[in-house]
């Protein structure tokens, strides 16, 4: 993100299940990167991710990504 070519990054979730157990969490979605091309016009990055999630006395932490 460093690139001065980034523009925004933004992340779309489309599903999030919770274990049985209630302590973790999947959540499924798609994202799309914009940046800026010399002399053109934006380029946009896109994909599927998917994020693992846990449950702490803290509150829900991302722990993979």
């Amino acid at each position: 993100m460093k690139d001065p070519a980034f523009i925004a990054y933004d992340r779309r979730t489309d599903t999030v299940e919770v274990g049985a157990n209630g302590r973790a969490a999947v959540e499924r979605g798609h994202w799309i990167g914009r940046s800026r091309q010399p002399g053109g016009p934006e380029i946009h990055h896109c994909g599927a991710y998917q994020a693992g999630w846990v449950r702490s006395d803290q509150g829900w932490r991302l722990q993979t990504e």
